[in-house]
């Protein structure tokens, strides 16, 4: 476990919360670890900075039969109060504290540290280390759209599930509505379109639109999965003014593509209806994509908490698990941490094979 241990502060010691600025540092780490072995290193340039998204095989093998994934950016620790340098591991208490150790650092130094065991038994397994999955997600899109490599039988991504097997989470839909209304003096409002009035009734109708979702009997819908959120809103200019201009940006986590669908259209539906009532402008824009993912082919299973990179995966035909090591409960937060136990279990996860039960 020491091994683990000083493997996760080497990777933890790299502030990789900005992919903008590129990822070289912690990637060359990477390439220089897996030189020790018989193994093939691809790396796919980033096309919107100096990030790279590697991608390991052995030389040995000609098919992937498992492909481990995960990223090796971590969220910012801005504004966060930590108690020690959140890029220098604290082992304490049976937990391992630092940026990343949960999310999700702990799963690829554990991979890191089980190469050797899967060179000796030539296991066919391949990495995917990708460097934006906390903020963009381009570096997925980037590796499937240049993936021409032997399909793996299983991905398995090393998200914090405390090596609980999940397979199942939500997708994400970002959604921006722009409303143009008619400025006019607050003393004659009449005069005016009021933007702001106007984006408060899509609002409400939102939240009635999620009501209806969760009280739906069609099978079509899950009570309590799809969700939607108001995440922001700016308008106005004055208390005095009618507020000519609103915008304001929502989400939709789906478990299904009839779910975003199904709301789009409704809405898209209330707000020609609203122009048509009030002669304002309103557009709706998708901003964002982010697949849904439920690999109905593994009988067992969870939901996990958050959106990862597996829906990608399995829109081009892969089979994936999410497992790894740590709670999700204590990612992303100030002292973020994962339990010494944990990554106890992971390894012994892997060297003892025991993914291979999930092989489709």
């Amino acid at each position: 476990m020491q091994n683990v241990i000083k493997l996760l502060g080497d990777l933890v010691s790299f502030d990789t919360s900005d992919p903008t600025k590129g990822n070289k540092q912690i990637v060359d780490f990477v390439i220089n670890y897996l030189k020790q072995f018989p193994i093939n290193i691809d790396l796919i340039k980033s096309s919107y900075s100096e990030s790279n998204t590697l991608f390991a095989y052995p030389k040995y093998s000609d098919k992937i039969e498992i492909l481990f994934s995960g990223h090796l950016d971590v969220v910012s620790v801005k504004n966060q109060n930590w108690k020690t340098d959140p890029f220098k591991i604290r082992v304490q208490d049976n937990k391992v504290y630092g940026r990343g150790t949960s999310d999700m650092k702990g799963f690829i130094s554990c991979i890191l540290n089980t190469i050797p065991k899967f060179i000796q038994d030539k296991i066919p397994f391949a990495l995917a280390f990708t460097y934006d999955e906390e903020t963009y997600c381009k570096s997925i899109q980037e590796l499937m759209d240049n993936f021409s490599y032997f399909t793996p039988k299983l991905v398995l991504l090393g998200e914090p599930t405390q090596m609980n097997i999940d397979t199942m989470h939500k997708g994400v839909c970002d959604v921006q509505i722009d409303i143009q209304g008619l400025a006019a003096h607050s003393s004659n409002p009449d005069k005016g379109i009021n933007s702001i009035l106007i984006a408060s009734e899509i609002i409400q109708y939102l939240k009635i639109l999620e009501e209806k979702l969760k009280k739906e009997n069609d099978a079509v819908f899950i009570p309590s999965n799809t969700t939607i959120n108001i995440g922001s809103i700016n308008g106005g200019t004055s208390a005095n003014s009618v507020p000519e201009f609103c915008s304001f940006k929502w989400d939709i986590r789906p478990i299904s593509e009839k779910h975003i669908d199904f709301i789009l259209n409704t809405v898209e539906n209330f707000i020609t209806k609203l122009e048509e009532q009030t002669n304002a402008k309103i557009n709706m824009q998708k901003t964002c994509n982010m697949p849904f993912f439920n690999n109905i082919n593994i009988n067992v299973g969870g939901l996990h908490s958050g959106t990862t990179e597996a829906g990608f995966y399995q829109k081009n035909g892969m089979s994936a698990i999410i497992c790894g090591p740590g709670n999700s409960e204590q990612a992303h937060k100030a002292d973020e941490y994962i339990l010494i136990e944990q990554l106890e279990k992971c390894c012994k996860f892997l060297e003892c094979f025991e993914w291979r039960k999930y092989l489709k």
